[in-house]
């Protein structure tokens, strides 16, 4: 009798010890699943692409196609003559795969600050949730746009992957912006938005110098990406004038 209770509590003992996966594994596996599911981005596309902010497209466009714009009237004002008007060498520019790109770029830098801003605002708690039964107005206005991180409605570890594929393709587009001057501003661009939102946001002056330098950035990388065309392809750009970095461009309004 006690050899065979003996072999009996060794054979359960040897169960869990030995084989604890056995006994765990349905709830490991369940807790895997929920983990790569929430993981997933797929369902979230449609917060992620909120927390893009494409209410701001229109205005990154409004300044790409003012900085080709002045590219373009200085280009005539400072080359030999040229027959084509000034709207159609806008419209042949803008359609230039090196100058969509320097679109795609601009775009994306807004949109990988604004998801940066929105985690770690969300991560230090700087963004709350309003309480549909505050009284005070302030306090709804100021905190009702839309916060999915804070809200819980999308994981952080989606939003930081996500982020992070956005940053893998500025990395790749800006390879593709004609000229060194314009491709350093997009990584410029792209860096400082992060120290920005790490870093320099709770320094007023710093902060206030920081997004007056974004601001300004997009016409001008704009502008010196389309000047880079056209003295690529152009017989102009055999003259002295023309090979040199268009500084007017930035500075003087013709």
């Amino acid at each position: 009798i006690f050899t065979s209770v003996a072999a009996d509590s060794k054979l359960r003992s040897d169960t869990i010890y030995r084989c604890p996966t056995a006994i765990y594994s349905s709830s490991t596996s369940a807790d895997t699943k929920e983990e790569e599911k929430r993981n997933y981005i797929r369902p979230y596309l449609k917060q992620l692409f909120l927390l893009c902010r494409p209410i701001n497209f229109p205005i990154v466009v409004l300044f790409h196609v003012l900085g080709v714009h002045r590219a373009v009237e200085f280009w005539k004002l400072t080359m030999q003559p040229v027959s084509t008007s000034s709207s159609s060498m806008l419209v042949s520019l803008l359609k230039e795969p090196s100058i969509v790109m320097v679109l795609l770029s601009l775009m994306l830098v807004t949109s990988t600050s604004m998801i940066t801003n929105d985690y770690y605002d969300a991560r230090n708690g700087v963004d709350v949730v309003p309480d549909i039964n505050d009284e005070n107005d302030d306090v709804r206005e100021e905190y009702g746009h839309y916060h999915p991180l804070a809200q819980g409605t999308v994981p952080f570890t989606v939003t930081k992957t996500f982020d992070s594929y956005l940053y893998a393709i500025l990395l790749l587009s800006s390879a593709f912006v004609p000229g060194t001057i314009s491709r350093l501003m997009v990584i410029g661009g792209a860096i400082t938005t992060y120290l920005y939102t790490v870093h320099l946001k709770p320094k007023t002056w710093i902060k206030n110098i920081s997004c007056a330098a974004l601001v300004a950035m997009s016409p001008i990388t704009s502008g010196l990406a389309a000047w880079n065309v056209l003295r690529d392809g152009t017989a102009a750009a055999t003259n002295a004038s023309a090979s040199s970095v268009p500084f007017a461009l930035i500075f003087n309004s013709p």
